[in-house]
């Protein structure tokens, strides 16, 4: 079964919503939040004999696991752990290596197994809200993004091809100080400015590769050294290859601010 369906991916985070497939062993620094739409998934941890059939659950972050079999149609979050949202979960899923451990973690998920797989970005952030409060409990919506915030990350967007990303450089162009930004980042995104500069970095190759372009163009476009330097860092965000999704997934762009 391949990954033809739709992937949404934005700062610290991404949705893919669709079909889902078998998948080899791999971790992925993402926590992942999985919500199947139709029949259970088989889902196997290092800490299992054999796998566990699950329609829902949340596995943490850095460890190994695998889909030993798919489904028709499914939800599936990746959530960077140091953002806002990552460190809620940190304090609610369970980090065992067992997939029924999983599972229970994300039992509060079953509630969202009839609703229509996204197919608008609005509707993918909405879904993205649902799943993180269903597992963590709700708690207080990040605040707006500060301008200066903003233009930092305009600056940083425009330089992505191999200009300076350097924290200096963004905080000159937000005319702020390296210590400023760096406490807003933390602030309202949860996230390092290095870590910042790789999301936008996956964001623009998976731009690039939902147009059409080569894996080689893609990390060139974005940044990467070569196209095995952007594999690579796709495989351990997501547990995924590009050339897995980039000649059957659709690419939803971000809205512009």
């Amino acid at each position: 079964m391949s990954w033809a369906g739709r992937i949404f991916l934005g700062e610290g985070w991404m949705i893919y919503a669709g079909p889902v497939g078998p998948t080899t062993w791999h971790r992925h620094h993402a926590f992942q939040l999985v919500c199947s739409l139709e029949r259970a998934l088989i889902l196997r941890g290092r800490g299992d004999a054999v796998g566990e059939s699950c329609q829902v659950a949340a596995i943490p972050n850095d460890v190994d696991h695998k889909f030993e079999s798919g489904c028709t149609s499914a939800v599936l979050a990746y959530v960077d752990p140091e953002t806002l949202w990552g460190r809620r979960l940190r304090r609610t899923v369970n980090a065992s290596a067992r997939a029924d451990a999983w599972r229970a973690s994300g039992d509060p998920l079953l509630g969202l197994s009839k609703v229509d797989p996204p197919r608008t970005w609005p509707v993918a952030a909405a879904v993205r809200d649902q799943m993180i409060d269903r597992v963590t409990g709700e708690e207080v919506r990040p605040v707006p993004l500060h301008p200066a915030l903003l233009a930092a990350r305009r600056w940083l967007a425009s330089q992505l091809d191999g200009g300076d990303v350097s924290l200096g450089g963004g905080a000159a162009a937000a005319y702020l100080s390296e210590s400023r930004l760096s406490h807003l980042l933390a602030e309202q995104l949860g996230l390092g400015w290095r870590p910042l500069v790789l999301w936008l970095r996956l964001q623009r190759a998976a731009a690039e590769l939902g147009a059409g372009h080569s894996l080689a163009a893609a990390a060139s476009a974005a940044g990467f050294a070569d196209g095995a330097h952007l594999a690579r860092t796709f495989r351990r965000m997501f547990g995924l290859a590009p050339s897995e999704v980039a000649d059957v997934a659709t690419f939803v762009r971000a809205p512009e601010e």
